[in-house]
Order: C-alpha cells, then sequence, then structure tokens
C-alpha cells in the first residue's frame, strides 16, 4: 500500500526498502522470523491475511522486529483496529494514512498520534475542504460533510479543483474554511443502504462484525435490492452460536433485523489488498434462498 509515495519516503529517510507486492503472507513472515523488516506498508485486509497466516504457521508476531506500520487504503474499523494490534509486538505504531491514486498516493493526511481518532492534513500540497453534501460550502467544525480536494501543487500530480472524493468526515482544528485536521473516514456518501426500513452505512455493518469475530475469521455481505427495502444476509466463518450473538447486536444496536449464517473457516475467499466485504447480489434470487444455496455449497465442503 503507498506505491511510490512510500519508495520516495524510504529513499528521502535513508530506510532499507523490500519491496513485495503482491507477495503472499508466507514470504512476509518468511522476512519477519530472520529479523527482516521494522516497519510494513498494508491495508488493514493484508495485515488481517498476515496475522491468519501467522498463526496457521505458529508464528509469534509479538516476537518480531516491527515497530510501527503505514496502513490505509481502506477503512479500519476500531474494533478491528484493537485487535489486529493485540497481535503484533508492544508498542506498534498503526500509522494511518489518507490518499486517492488522484493525489499521487497517500499524501493527503496521516495521523500523527496512532492514540488519537483524527488525522493531519497536508496543507502544504492540499486545500482540503469539508462540505455540504448537496452545497459548495464548508460545514461547521464537527459536523459531518464530504471530503473534498484542491490541488495547490501539479508537479507530479492530477490537478483537482473542488475535488468530490465522497467520503464523509468531521473537521476537527483549523478553520471550517481550512481544516487542518479531520476525522478517521466516518463512510461513503453513495453507500448507505436501506435494510427493513433502517437506514444504515456499510461502516455501521463493518464495525459491528470486527467487534464479534476473531481477528482472523472472514464475513461477506449480501444486499439483495428489491422494493421498498433491501434484504440483507451475512455470512460468516463463526460458530452459529456467535452468528446468532451478532444478530441480536444489530437488533440491539441498529434496529436492524438480518441473518448470519455459519460458514465453515477459510470458506470465504480473502483478498491481498483491499476485500470487499458489501456485495451486491442483483439475482432474482430472496435472501432466503440465498441462505439456502448458502448452506448447500457449505455442506459440499464439508
Amino acid at each position: 500500500m503507498g506505491g511510490s509515495a512510500l519508495d520516495l519516503l524510504a529513499n528521502r529517510t535513508g530506510a532499507g526498502l523490500v519491496p513485495l507486492g503482491p507477495t503472499g503472507p508466507a514470504t512476509v513472515l518468511e522476512l519477519l522470523t530472520n529479523g527482516v523488516g521494522t516497519a510494513i506498508s498494508a491495508t488493514p485486509s493484508s495485515l488481517r491475511g498476515l496475522v491468519k497466516a501467522a498463526h496457521t504457521t505458529n508464528v509469534d508476531l509479538t516476537k518480531t522486529a516491527l515497530r510501527f506500520g503505514f496502513i490505509g487504503a481502506e477503512v479500519a474499523e476500531e474494533s478491528l483496529r484493537r485487535k489486529l494490534l493485540s497481535q503484533l509486538p508492544d508498542g506498534f505504531m498503526w500509522i494511518e494514512l489518507y490518499g486517492l491514486t488522484e493525489t499521487g498516493g497517500p499524501a493527503v493526511a496521516c495521523a500523527p498520534d496512532p492514540t488519537v481518532a483524527e488525522l493531519e492534513l497536508n496543507t502544504q500540497d492540499f486545500w482540503v475542504e469539508v462540505l455540504d453534501l448537496t452545497e459548495d460550502r464548508p460545514v461547521p467544525i464537527g459536523e459531518v460533510g464530504e471530503l473534498t480536494i484542491t490541488t495547490r501543487r501539479t508537479d507530479g500530480r492530477t490537478p483537482l479543483i473542488r475535488y468530490r472524493t465522497r467520503d464523509l468526515v468531521s473537521a476537527t482544528a483549523g478553520e471550517a474554511e481550512a481544516p487542518t485536521r479531520i476525522s478517521r473516514i466516518l463512510g461513503r456518501v453513495d453507500e448507505s443502504l436501506k435494510i427493513g426500513g433502517v437506514l444504515v452505512y456499510p461502516s455501521a455493518i463493518a464495525e459491528i462484525m470486527s467487534e464479534f469475530m476473531p481477528p482472523t475469521a472472514e464475513w461477506r455481505a449480501w444486499v439483495r435490492r428489491r422494493e421498498p427495502d433491501d434484504e440483507l444476509l451475512i455470512e460468516a466463518e463463526a460458530a452459529p452460536d456467535l452468528c446468532h450473538t451478532v444478530q441480536l447486536a444489530f437488533q440491539d444496536r441498529v434496529g436492524l433485523s438480518l441473518t448470519v449464517v455459519s460458514t465453515r473457516p477459510g470458506i470465504l475467499t480473502r483478498g491481498q489488498r483491499k476485500t470487499q466485504r458489501i456485495l451486491i447480489d442483483s439475482s432474482t434470487a430472496s435472501v432466503s434462498n440465498l441462505h439456502v444455496l448458502n448452506n448447500v455449497a457449505t455442506e459440499e465442503v464439508r
């Protein structure tokens, strides 16, 4: 994660760089167990994959020399962050980065203090605004709006003028017209779902799943588009009792009724980079039919 931007950082600071690209976690674990690497650049999904591989091969990541990581490219729920940190060396610094392909990578913002849920903006290279969702006006400090970027320089970057990222944040410091710090990403403007009459963002689904699921377990949420409301089915690599507990958590916290299906560990596909866990089912099958099909597939695997 980070590409050429982090390559440049390594070169500027004199750090040794081991480019692994799409290499699987086995190679990373081999390097770490041989004392190679004090920092790692990864998406939360790939970090989860590394923890999973370490469990499978009985590698204790807490005994490695890892001291900090540049983590970004997708949202990491706080519960998932805590679980992953518990599997890493004491004092490991989770340095969150934010950026886009259009900005030359993760150069827009970073977390100077991993214990604080906010990002410091790179105001030298970017003019960042948090705008109203329907109007081109900044919202007051503390209110949620859409992160909007204008580039101050054009060397090596795509020129942007009030580029709406579709990411929801709130400004936490500075002036409304020119914030200096923002919250972590709170969700997406265009990802809201209406499930059983309840308006919910995927980030809320991910937060609950990350809280209850083991850090190495995978899950998928299937959204069935239908009128007047969508339906939701979640497949989870968890025991039936835990799946029932998750169902109750959704009902208690967001008033959302859904089905959580227990699947065999390892049955759901992992991603080495970004993992898409909220999937849209465009078939004519109902959620109940998806439930039946899932049970058949699970039995076949067993």
